[in-house]
């Protein structure tokens, strides 16, 4: 019996000795160089050797604001797993491969109770065990103190394994036992505004402006609350537009804009006072056929002569009209009507917005490490251009009732430059944030402001309108359009004006409807109600188009010949 039990014993042994020892890889050597500036950035270069027993692919943790990551020279883009960012190096083969990545750091200085410190990481969870770790950190000056080192296993007790030197400004470090996997690792080094006087400097320029921020959007919510809220009234059911009321006031009434000139000359043409020609590609005239009387305000009597003068014909393009756009633009006899006497300025919350917006630029740049005089800079650079870009959102939303697209789409393109800048700027949050509130603001300005009795029984109408035009069905049209034939054309002023005509045109499905009486055109006969709507919006576009040029003639008249306004003569 003893003699098959060491037999058995015996085959035992052969059979592990068979058996394949397990693969077992490792980072022979790890050396991080890290180089702090005064402004209080850092670059981070790790150089280390991996000894590999299989084919791997693996990925480095990194610091989460670690930037211009490098690869062995390379750009690289590093990825988000969860909440941590880590770096993919490529596929490795089994074997000794030795790798160096660099990238930059943005703030590793702080104040702590007027104490400056320097927080450097030197090892953020690396996979392997590492045998030999070096470090060597550069200050701008000698730390004031002993440096001291974390570790994420040990804490502050890892001193005990390590060999540090203090050499002027030059930290060194050196391992004397083996690091575990996922080791992390952190030089702490205590310094004054000497040793980092660019970052000081920029302190005391950009401190404060988060707080700024916040108060100037909370001064803006609370004047909102107090002076502007208003009270959207129901809407009223209405099939045609409200008494009193022409196309070029409906902005008025559900903004506090001024007077649109343009829908307000397709209402003129719609009444029959002038009537609108135009050669199908860019250039419009303006016919003058009767005299405004007293059936129509003493303000529209007033724009109409100022319109045409002696003239009984006027170029939509000339700049007397694009200039009369803008002068009508700024006023209308209507706000005393709409609003309360003790309504609040919109304007107000705008402006406060746009501050807002100013203190956030330069907060942003803070996400750009630069001294001395570029910080000064940059901060205005960056502050004038989110100023400019707060007016474009607010300006954009603010046309979002009457349904402008050219400013809405303006307004689109100035909120992804802004986001497209945060992200340059290491501050996605805060221009997200700002986005949103650039645009809540600009909409509650063109909505807000106590409205009269008289002005909530307007915006009830004009909402019911919008709602006729946009959503009743195709029978319902039908039937307006049996009782009066020039139905489309009556009601076309007042749907461009809310820009809903091509809404407004597809109601009408197919159904046959008139010439129009107050537009002449060099376009075929028998047009669908919808290529009528786009007829006009593009006769509505040309008559703005000068207008819109207007500003930018202005800033730069060399770029254009100012000519004399082109009139058609009278046949």
């Amino acid at each position: 019996m003893k003699a098959i039990a060491k037999i058995l014993l015996l085959l035992l042994c052969v059979s592990l000795l068979c058996l394949p020892a397990s693969a077992v890889s490792g980072a022979n050597s790890v050396e991080t160089t890290a180089v702090v500036e005064p402004d209080g950035s850092c670059y981070v270069t790790l150089r280390f050797q991996l000894r590999l027993e299989q084919e791997e692919k693996l990925t480095l943790p990194l610091p989460a604001q670690a930037k211009e990551v490098r690869l062995n020279g390379r750009l690289r883009t590093p990825t988000q797993q969860g909440s941590q960012t880590v770096l993919e190096l490529p596929r490795l083969s089994a074997g000794v491969h030795t790798v160096e990545i660099s990238f930059r750091l943005a703030g590793v200085v702080t104040e702590k109770s007027g104490v400056l410190l320097a927080e450097v990481p030197l090892l953020t969870g690396f996979s392997y065990p590492v045998e030999s770790f070096s470090c060597t950190v550069t200050l701008p000056a000698a730390p004031v103190e002993q440096p001291s080192l974390i570790s994420g296993y040990y804490g502050e007790t890892i001193a005990s394994q390590m060999q540090v030197q203090v050499r002027d400004n030059v930290i060194s470090c050196s391992s004397t036992a083996p690091l575990k996997d996922r080791e992390t690792l952190v030089i702490q080094c205590r310094g004054d505004k000497q040793m980092f006087p660019d970052f000081s400097a920029r302190q005391s320029l950009l401190g404060g402006w988060e707080s700024a921020i916040v108060i100037l959007l909370a001064v803006g919510f609370v004047y909102y609350l107090v002076a502007l809220l208003p009270v959207i009234p129901r809407r009223i059911r209405s099939f045609s537009p409200p008494d009193g009321l022409a196309a070029g006031d409906l902005g008025t009434c559900l903004t506090g804009c001024g007077m649109d000139l343009t829908m307000m000359v397709f209402s003129w043409a719609q009444l029959g006072y002038l009537t609108i020609e135009t050669d199908g590609r860019t250039k419009v005239w303006l016919c003058r056929r009767m005299e405004m009387g007293t059936e129509r305000s003493d303000f529209e009597n007033k724009c109409f002569r100022t319109l045409f003068g002696q003239r009984q014909t006027v170029d939509g393009s000339s700049l007397h009209y694009a200039l009369l756009c803008r002068k009508m633009a700024a006023k209308s006899p209507l706000l005393r009507q709409i609003y309360r006497s003790r309504s609040g300025n919109p304007r107000i919350v705008g402006a406060l917005g746009i501050a807002a917006g100013v203190c956030s630029g330069v907060l942003l740049s803070q996400g750009v490490y630069t001294a001395g005089v570029g910080t000064v800079f940059l901060a205005l650079a960056m502050a004038l251009l989110c100023g400019l870009l707060s007016a474009g959102i607010q300006s954009g939303s603010r046309c979002i009732p009457l349904g402008n697209k050219m400013p809405i789409w303006l307004g689109f393109l100035c909120a992804g430059l802004w986001v497209f800048l945060g992200y340059l700027m290491n501050n996605l949050t805060l221009a997200l944030v700002m986005v949103l509130c650039q645009g809540i603001t600009g909409l509650a300005a063109a909505l807000g402001g106590r409205r009269s009795e008289a002005g909530q029984q307007y915006v009830a109408q004009i909402r019911g309108l919008r709602h006729h035009l946009t959503r009743s069905s195709v029978f319902e049209m039908q039937q307006c359009l049996e009782k009066n034939p020039a139905y489309f054309f009556d009601l076309m002023p007042y749907a461009l004006a809310l820009g809903v005509e091509k809404p407004f045109a597809r109601r009408f499905g197919k159904a046959a409807v008139p010439e129009c009486s107050f537009l002449e055109a060099p376009v075929r006969s028998n047009l669908t109600p919808y290529q009528w709507a786009c007829l006009l919006r593009h006769v509505a576009d040309c008559l703005n188009r000068r207008q819109r040029r207007l500003k930018l003639e202005q800033l730069f008249p060399q770029t254009e010949k100012r000519a004399k306004p082109i009139e058609k003569k009278d046949e």
